[in-house]
């Protein structure tokens, strides 16, 4: 039976570092004990306005084909919330409903890069960055952040990497894993290299909301960027609709229809019912805000349990996660993640899957009740002074 090749380079290695998450996630089925900490998924459901909005939609006769960029609707919401947060001009022909941010990832890939270009990806990035870049037949460049300066990225790094073949730049801000909020001298400087070398950005701000320590800086709205910037986004996080699947991208207009083209071909549509929920979301960003607070409210209180235990973890400046430095035990995070999940019953994501940067790091999410994240912290806590750490 022939599979195609290119199918078997996607994931280069096999293991994504998320074995150890579906593990625990099998075990928490049976064991209440078991705490996750592994997932950016909220340990709450939709709010219900939004809810209702869907229910009222298909009570209403939505359940038909749609056009496969979006209904007008939601496309004038998508893009009256972008012209008033960042001031650029932005009608609805510069935006696409997608099947979640990685539904725009995955088709705004494929409509700029060819198989002879090269993409540059910032690490450490999302697990599933490298293999949606490759699914485009173009040869994905990694560019590393400094752990030692809170996971700061370097343009003269990015710049460096640059060759003729380069056709795009992929960063995301804040940070999945590491929090990390891109400065504006630092956006600033990523963008000179694209107008330079007329490269394309992708800007993945799924977390520009969650944003607590840094004001997010938005790279369409720098000098000379609307025109060769992608931005890749959903309801996913700030509006707790994970399960949705509701993502957008807004970039030129060419590039819009040539992602309608690849939707048409790939997925006809997303259902209007589900589009319907997401305008009246959009409607109501006081939903966002609430659930933004909760999770500053729970960074805060994971940090200062740890600290209680005697361990510093960096407090990212925006996200849902933290970045534990567990490099002291010479260890691979992988081991130490399995180790902890079977000694503790706690379940976290080892660093080495987010790219070398994030070697001998775990990813600690937030996205779980506060009495939980307290006592995952005491867990951690005693775990690690078993192996000898003392904070």
């Amino acid at each position: 039976m022939h599979i195609a090749s290119w199918t078997r380079d996607l994931r280069q290695g096999g293991k994504t570092g998320w074995e150890v998450h579906y593990e625990a996630s099998k075990q928490a089925d049976g064991d209440a004990d078991v705490i996750m900490l592994s997932i950016g998924e909220h340990d709450f459901d939709t709010p219900e306005p939004i809810v209702d909005a869907c229910i009222g939609a298909l009570r209403d006769g939505q359940h038909h084909y749609t056009n496969a960029g979006g209904i007008a609707p939601l496309l004038a919401a998508i893009a009256d919330r972008e012209q008033d947060i960042t001031g650029v001009r932005t009608t609805p022909a510069n935006v696409i409903a997608q099947s979640g941010a990685q539904g725009a990832l995955f088709s705004a890939a494929l409509s700029v890069a060819d198989p002879h270009d090269e993409i540059i990806i910032v690490e450490p990035h999302y697990v599933t960055y490298p293999a949606t870049m490759r699914a485009t037949g173009a040869k994905v460049v990694t560019v590393g952040c400094d752990a030692d300066h809170d996971f700061a990225v370097s343009p003269d790094a990015i710049a460096a990497a640059v060759t003729e073949n380069t056709s795009l730049i992929l960063i995301n801000t804040p940070n999945n894993p590491t929090g990390a909020v891109y400065p504006r001298d630092t956006l600033e400087a990523i963008a000179e290299i694209c107008r330079q070398r007329d490269i394309w950005l992708m800007s993945d701000e799924v977390y520009s909301d969650f944003c607590y320590d840094a004001d997010f800086v938005h790279p369409r709205a720098l000098k000379g960027m609307a025109d060769r910037t992608i931005v890749v986004s959903s309801l996913s996080k700030s509006y707790a609709m994970t399960g949705w699947r509701m993502g957008w991208a807004i970039a030129p207009e060419p590039l819009i229809e040539a992602m309608n083209d690849i939707s048409l071909v790939m997925h006809y549509g997303l259902p209007e019912f589900i589009q319907t929920a997401a305008v009246s979301a959009f409607a109501d960003h006081t939903i966002a805000d609430r659930i933004v607070n909760r999770y500053r409210a729970r960074r805060d209180l994971f940090i200062a349990a740890l600290a209680e235990e005697g361990f510093q973890a960096h407090t990212p400046a925006g996200g849902m996660n933290v970045m534990l430095d567990l490099r002291a035990l010479n260890r691979s995070s992988e081991d130490i993640c399995w180790q902890l999940l079977k000694e503790e019953k706690v379940s976290v994501l080892p660093g080495d899957g987010f790219g070398p940067s994030a070697k001998g790091f775990v990813r600690i999410s937030f996205c779980n009740h506060e009495d939980k994240l307290a006592e995952a912290a005491h867990r951690i806590g005693r775990f690690l002074r078993r192996q000898g750490l003392n904070g």
